[in-house]
């Protein structure tokens, strides 16, 4: 028998490791993203992702670290973490 998961539920699961995993766990998350990213390429699914900020770091349970800090270029990415994202899917 052939078991399926939805692409929306592999996103989900991505999405919140990457919003809720500690700090430290910086290579765990680029392989999340990496990961994740194949996968919604190869089904066409890529929709793009978007930073976390302050405000949506603020509903982590262990993560303190941020993706984006604000809205001018460059200094939006100064002192963040890029691999704090969340993943859109088509």
């Amino acid at each position: 028998m052939k078991k399926t998961i939805h692409i929306t539920t592999l996103v989900d699961m991505a999405n919140e490791i990457l919003l809720h995993s500690g700090d430290s766990a910086v290579r765990e998350r680029q392989g999340i993203c990496g990961y994740i990213e194949n996968i919604l390429h190869k089904t066409g699914n890529y929709k793009g992702f978007g930073y976390l900020s302050a405000v949506d770091m603020e509903k982590s349970r262990t993560g303190k670290s941020i993706g984006i800090s604000g809205t001018d270029y460059p200094e939006c990415f100064k002192n963040t973490d890029n691999t704090r994202r969340h993943y859109f899917v088509k």
